[in-house]
């Protein structure tokens, strides 16, 4: 729908990107599964996509979106995902486990729900072994195989970065 002109300002004091971030999050709430996950099947690249959903809904600030933000954060700790300390195989989870440790955080950050401490020590791990012989990571990790390998790729290193600077600031500490 026509919501009218973006404030001199935007997005700050604006109705219209008010507007648009809340029917976002009802949008994603509205499609959200009861176990709290965003997809059926969490193959190769759909921990991405579910993260990037929920850090949208902590940024809104409204508690409706917060609790939806909740039982994603929950799933990833029910449900994380292929695990390269146990040698499982990984496509282009590099980029997805990234983007899931700084939701998980900030949403820890947020909440200080002790609930996902043990996801994220477990995390802070599994990103911490990512990094490669020469220091940066790629779409997945070298010990495991699989797409890339032994290729680094610097916006996934960036990713896992932030995402171990967020671990960090959430007292999980590491290597």
């Amino acid at each position: 729908p026509v919501t009218g002109p973006y404030a001199p300002l935007w997005p700050y004091g604006c109705k219209k990107s008010a507007k648009i971030l809340k029917d976002a999050c009802q949008w994603l709430v509205d499609r959200q599964l009861p176990r709290g996950a965003f997809v059926e099947e969490r193959g190769d690249g759909f921990a991405l996509g579910p993260a990037l959903e929920g850090l949208l809904l902590l940024s809104s600030g409204d508690p409706v979106f917060l609790e939806s933000a909740r039982r994603l954060a929950y799933d990833f700790v029910k449900n994380p995902g292929p695990d390269p300390l146990k040698g499982e195989k990984q496509g282009t989870d590099g980029w997805g486990q990234s983007y899931q440790g700084m939701f998980v955080a900030e949403y820890y950050l947020r909440t200080g729900d002790t609930h996902v401490l043990p996801y994220l020590s477990w995390m802070r791990k599994v990103l911490s072994t990512g990094m490669g012989a020469a220091g940066g990571w790629g779409h997945n990790y070298g010990h495991v195989g699989g797409y890339a390998v032994g290729g680094y790729i610097n916006p996934v290193g960036v990713m896992v970065l932030n995402a171990l600077a967020l671990l960090e600031e959430a007292g999980i500490e590491g290597d």
